[in-house]
């Protein structure tokens, strides 16, 4: 999905965008295209929006309080974790099934000491 394409649905529901409470976009184009949509027609801020992954776009939303907050994930750590697994397999070693590779919540109350790191995906 392209953040065009949200925008475009976004501005089509309008009218349900205004009843809700709060909205969570589950990736960052869904995410920035919803934001660009509630900007244009001056709804930003006005419901509760909570987005997945980072981007530029996204966190000045959060500063402006336009978006409630982000939940970051850890690419570097899942990268990491993925190589250390298959290798540990590839030699024979018992694995988990699931690994958790953590997630950070990003808010207005902690973006200054996140913002760098959430522009560039952490470590």
């Amino acid at each position: 999905v392209t953040v065009g394409e949200i925008i475009e649905k976004s501005e089509g529901m309008l009218d349900v965008l205004r009843e809700l409470d709060g909205l969570f976009c589950p990736t960052e184009p869904t995410a920035s295209g919803l934001i660009i949509a509630l900007r244009k027609h001056g709804l930003a801020g006005q419901l509760k929006v909570i987005g997945f992954d980072s981007s530029d776009e996204l966190l000045e939303g959060v500063k402006n309080a336009e978006i409630d907050s982000l939940v970051l994930q850890e690419p570097r750590k899942m990268a990491y974790l993925a190589v250390e697994t298959m290798v540990k397999h590839l030699r024979g070693g018992q694995v988990q099934e699931r690994i958790d590779t953590g997630a950070r919540l990003i808010t207005i109350d902690n973006l200054d000491e996140s913002a760098d790191e959430a522009a560039t995906g952490g470590d």
